[in-house]
């Protein structure tokens, strides 16, 4: 490099000849400089598409975690709405109720579905239908026949992981706090299959 005597802010590129290894140095041809740039050029874009990619992950895993927490958030004031509504009955976990509102705005939980109501239903209009859990939270009836597959899904694989212990086939670990479940991979894998063949048989029946 050489700095030029007008200013020493203004640094010119310079190269040794080969031709002259012991000469002054030369300045580097323009095209070796425009060649230069660009390759700066292009390593900086492939730097920035392949952070882009390796982000790209991690930023669907954040979307998907905040759906999960507005869903859970949005499940516990659910709940806590549905706790606060009338009811003359002593709730138990298991059974299904039903959410009316009367004419006057008013809300409240009966044991009767509308069917059961029939014709002798008064002037309400029916807002859903839930089933209380064990753990004091709310499905909606919809949700209930997911709910147990889910369930009885997690069940299976508890014992399935209880019989690898015993055995002590177990390949594949599932850690849950403690103790640890041991379950064989090839019976995680098929269990799994067997949920999703069940839950995509019954969207097409229904």
């Amino acid at each position: 490099m050489e700095v030029d005597g007008h200013s020493k802010n203004n640094i010119r590129l310079l190269e040794i000849s080969p031709n002259a290894p012991h000469g002054p140095p030369s300045k580097m041809p323009r095209e070796d400089v425009v060649a230069l740039a660009q390759q700066l050029h292009e390593a900086n874009n492939f730097v920035q598409a392949n952070a882009c990619n390796k982000l790209k992950p991690i930023v669907d895993q954040m979307k998907f975690l905040r759906q999960q927490a507005i869903s859970v958030l949005e499940s516990a004031q659910r709940d806590q709405k549905l706790h606060e509504v009338q009811c003359s009955f002593r709730k138990a976990p298991g059974q299904i109720y039903h959410l009316y509102e009367k004419s006057t705005g008013k809300q409240y939980f009966s044991m009767l579905s509308p069917q059961e109501w029939g014709s002798q239903a008064p002037d309400q209009k029916h807002i859903g239908s839930f089933r209380l859990e064990a753990d004091q939270s709310w499905t909606p009836e919809y949700e209930i026949t997911r709910r147990d597959q889910d369930i009885l899904t997690l069940r299976n694989l508890m014992a399935a992981g209880q019989a690898a212990t015993s055995t002590g086939a177990g390949s594949l670990c599932l850690q849950q706090g403690s103790p640890h479940l041991s379950l064989p991979a090839s019976a995680f894998v098929s269990m799994m299959d067997a949920n999703s063949w069940n839950s995509t048989s019954k969207v097409e029946s229904g």
